[in-house]
């Protein structure tokens, strides 16, 4: 074995904060579940599940952990999946795997040899299942009444009409040999908890779901309530020790750990047991998953996967508040990584975790408060509140941002905290502070501001060139402030118009996302792949905002992959798909232009221009001639009959519709797909028109598909660049050269991306140039494509002593003037005055008979007009 003792004198922002780590165990490959064990001695022991079976590990001195004995378990395929919990001298240790035969079931341990080693009394099954199928997910012990729950896998195999992953209810009168009492086969359970005859179920793939069944009597076993709410993956719970809330986790990226209400359940009066409110919500990083939750006093210990364990102070139940942290798992990274497991309930104040890739931890938490800051951020020279500031707390690792009022509110520990601010076009400041413990403390913060603003001499650079050329195109940055204008500009993929091309991002719902799959849990391949990537979460969909009927179709939300070949859409809903009437239509927009394309079977469109619809019929349509789960193809361009795709749609077990397209039958010119879709019901199997219910996703606007939209554009760059990043002093100007290069495109296509430029100017922080390369097979052209708008650019360069450039634009054919003028507004040159045709314009001005001073040039054009301002030093 290998074991680390290490103490911190002081604590480490992003790893550790009011939690100390005493040792570290590492002596196998992957790791699951943990609990713990005091022996009649007073030791104590953790015991861990690892891809081997499961150690007894003797942690009674916690700097020095040894591990005592071993216990193989079932590990066909490398399994590393161990549930674990304890009742008088013995441990209760289930898996879903059942290789070798002989391990499967429930390994029933005696630890009453501990320190020496442990005994394997059985390998309890139960009735109903055999020594090739009996698995069991996770395990629960009630020790007041002498009870092992077990749930999930095959629990409750064999029960006429249960599902066979349901609860079975087992006495521990004799603990060495558990006797089947009860069941309750109603639906898959993934954990339970009990308390005074109460079972909490959390079952998983029901959504937000929670029964509460009273078990006090196994021959009259009622279901009290069931707790439910949207967007859940129930995974476990634990209650309050004053019996009054109830704490839930949700196994899936973005959920919140919910506190509920629940003392009406103990009292008299059963009339009220269903009124349960939801009263706080917890979320750490929502990119991330909160894994199991264990309520000791007024804490309660998470283990949140990739970002550790965390601890929240309880002593609010309505509010509770992270206090500590330290996370096992340091690498950038998301998914079922990192913390799995943690036990709290030692009564020496030691706790324990276990990580999936690192193994045990033995830490201590050093018993911090909680405490609250709250303030506003404003600027130093104006006294204007500013909105979106954004406020780093180091040590707790948290980062907020400011509201439209320029207000924050901060609840963290009662602890030592540095606290970075900072907002665009300010000065960053930092503070040091310890927070009291419970009394809010109010720190209003003043920020200077950097004066520096930006100005673009062009709002579109467009060029046609033969294919194999190349040529070059500028526009000037300029700073029209005193300050100092930090910037950068960069390529990124594009569609048309002044908009940079984005994903649907709703309250970063923008991620990957990963599942594992769930009915070959640890397996091999998934351990050695690090879990299964599922498809790219594109966008969620509000709950319960179906149009007509009863509440559906109601979709969750819509996944999708690309490749090479082809790309595949998935649409999950919360409810279980009706084969005999759901239907989905999708309109793709694969030219990233909105304005061509049209609907032709009356898809819902967003603001895509739809070159495709998409439909998708999972009933069979008989007087077309259409079988169950097709995909029909309309092109919106070419017209015609529809590609009819057989077979093509799956109605998946997790409540979605998969679908999968050949690119080669999509036009597709630039890998980017813009999707905006909808669901809906017909009755009696496609027999009524219109559709009795209808829900759109997303509600608003498209998703999108294909290239990365932050990534670069190949057939742009700057003299040999990727990007630029630089700073101007105020009240100067640099020039940017842009490269078109049209070698290897393709003769007759537009090519479309944007030029993003990032600053710290506050009300610029973010500007886009289009661009837009057209090839040509025509010899020798090489022009500006024709503006889409009216302007006038700063000057170049600015200060100029004595010549500089002044550009223009002109939308349309007009009569033009470009006249120069003093501070006193007397004309002092004319440089234009003529009709001139639509295009972009380059002039020079020679200021070498003027004195210094400050001019102002005015562009007339039609009915645009539009002044600017230049300094001239000699």
């Amino acid at each position: 074995f290998c074991f680390s003792a290490i103490g911190f004198a002081q604590y480490s922002p992003g790893v550790n904060n009011n939690v100390t780590l005493l040792s570290h165990w590492d002596s196998y490959d992957v790791y699951s579940n943990i609990w713990g064990f005091v022996g009649s001695d007073g030791k104590e022991y953790a015991i861990i599940g690892h891809n081997q079976g499961t150690s007894f590990v003797d942690i009674s001195d916690p700097s020095q952990p040894v591990e005592r004995d071993m216990l193989p378990g079932p590990s066909a395929n490398g399994t590393i999946w161990r549930e674990i919990k304890t009742y008088d001298n013995y441990a209760y240790i289930v898996s879903e795997h059942t290789q070798p035969n002989s391990m499967s079931g429930v390994q029933i341990v005696d630890l009453s040899f501990l320190p020496d080693s442990v005994h394997l009394v059985t390998n309890y099954r139960w009735p109903g299942v055999t020594a090739s199928n009996a698995k069991v997910h996770s395990v629960t012990v009630d020790v007041e009444h002498a009870l092992l729950i077990i749930q999930g896998g095959t629990s409750t195999q064999g029960i006429a009409g249960g599902d066979p992953g349901g609860i079975r209810i087992l006495s521990l009168a004799t603990p060495s040999a558990p006797v089947s009492r009860a069941t309750l086969p109603v639906r898959y359970a993934h954990d339970t908890y009990v308390r005074n005859n109460l079972l909490f179920a959390s079952n998983i793939y029901e959504g937000g779901h929670i029964d509460i069944w009273n078990i006090a009597d196994f021959d009259n076993i009622n279901l009290i309530h069931s707790i439910t709410y949207p967007n859940g993956f129930s995974h476990n719970s634990g209650i309050s020790e004053d019996n009054n809330y109830l704490y839930s986790t949700d196994e899936v990226t973005g959920a919140t750990v919910k506190t509920f209400r629940i003392e009406n359940l103990w009292d008299a009066d059963t009339s009220n047991d269903s009124e349960i409110d939801l009263t706080s919500e917890y979320i750490g990083d929502a990119t991330q998953i909160a894994h199991n939750i264990h309520v000791k006093g007024s804490r309660a210990y998470l283990s949140h996967y990739a970002e550790g364990v965390k601890i929240l102070d309880l002593s609010y139940p309505h509010d509770p508040v992270e206090v500590g942290y330290y996370d096992t798992y340091h690498d950038p990274d998301n998914g079922f990584v990192g913390a799995w497991g943690v036990y709290p309930y030692f009564n020496s104040g030691s706790f324990i975790v276990s990580d999936i890739q690192t193994g045990l931890y033995v830490m201590k938490f050093d018993e911090i408060g909680r405490g609250s800051i709250l303030g506003t951020v404003y600027n130093s020279q104006t006294g204007d509140t500013i909105e979106n500031a954004k406020l780093f707390f180091l040590e707790a690792n948290k980062t907020l941002y400011t509201n439209e009022n320029g207000f924050y509110q901060m609840k963290t520990s009662a602890s030592f905290h540095t606290i970075t601010i900072s907002a665009t076009g300010y000065f960053p400041t930092t503070t040091t502070l310890t927070l009291p413990q419970d009394d809010p403390y109010t720190l209003d913060i003043a920020l200077q501001p950097e004066n520096a603003f930006i100005s673009l001499s062009r709002d579109s650079i467009g060029v046609v060139l033969d294919v194999d050329s190349a040529s070059q195109e500028h526009f000037d940055i300029s700073n029209t402030g005193n300050g100092t204008l930090r910037f950068t500009v960069d390529d990124v993929n594009g569609s048309q118009g002044n908009k940079s091309f984005t994903k649907y991002n709703p309250k970063n719902f923008n991620r990957k996302i990963f599942q594992s799959v769930r009915n070959a849990r640890w397996n091999e391949s998934v351990v050695n792949s690090n879990f299964k990537k599922e498809m790219e979460l594109l966008v969620s969909d509000p709950s319960n905002d179906v149009i007509g009927a009863s509440g559906k179709p109601d979709i969750q939300s819509l996944f999708g992959e690309k490749n090479d070949e082809s790309i595949t859409l998935k649409m999950k809903y919360y409810h279980p798909v009706n084969p005999d009437s759901e239907t989905i239509g999708y309109a793709l927009d694969t030219d990233q232009n909105p304005e061509t394309g049209s609907s032709s079977i009356g898809i819902y469109l967003g603001d895509v221009g739809a070159e495709y619809d998409v439909f998708v019929t999972i009933p069979p349509i008989p007087w077309f001639g259409i079988p169950a789960n097709t995909v029909l193809i309309f092109d919106n361009i070419a017209g015609g009959n529809p590609m009819v795709i057989p077979n093509a749609a799956t109605v998946e077990t997790d409540s979605s519709i998969t679908i999968s397209i050949s690119l080669s039958s999509l036009g597709n010119d630039d890998g980017n797909i813009n999707i905006a879709g909808s669901s809906y019901h017909w009755a009696d199997s496609l027999g009524i028109y219109p559709p009795t219910t209808l829900d759109f996703i997303p509600n608003e606007g498209h998703t999108s598909l294909g290239i990365d939209p932050i990534g670069d554009v190949p057939w742009c760059s700057f003299n040999g660049e990727d990007f630029i990043r630089d700073s101007i002093v105020g009240m100067n100007s640099r020039r940017i050269f842009v490269n078109f290069d049209a070698t290897g495109l393709e003769e007759d296509e537009t090519f479309r991306g944007i030029l993003k430029i990032l600053s710290n100017d506050p009300n610029n922080t973010e500007l886009h140039i289009p661009i837009v390369l057209e090839t040509n097979e025509i010899v020798g052209v090489n022009e500006r494509l024709q503006p889409y708008k009216f302007s006038l650019a700063q000057n170049y360069p600015n200060p100029f002593n004595p010549t500089t450039e002044i550009i223009y634009s002109l939308a349309s054919p007009q009569t033009t003037t470009l006249k120069i003028y003093n501070l006193l507004g007397e004309e002092v040159a004319t440089l234009v005055d003529n009709f001139q045709h639509a295009g972009n314009y380059n002039l020079k001005f020679n200021a070498s008979k003027f004195s210094s001073g400050m001019y102002f040039y005015k562009l007339t054009s039609g009915n645009f007009v539009d002044m600017k301002k230049m300094l001239l030093m000699k």
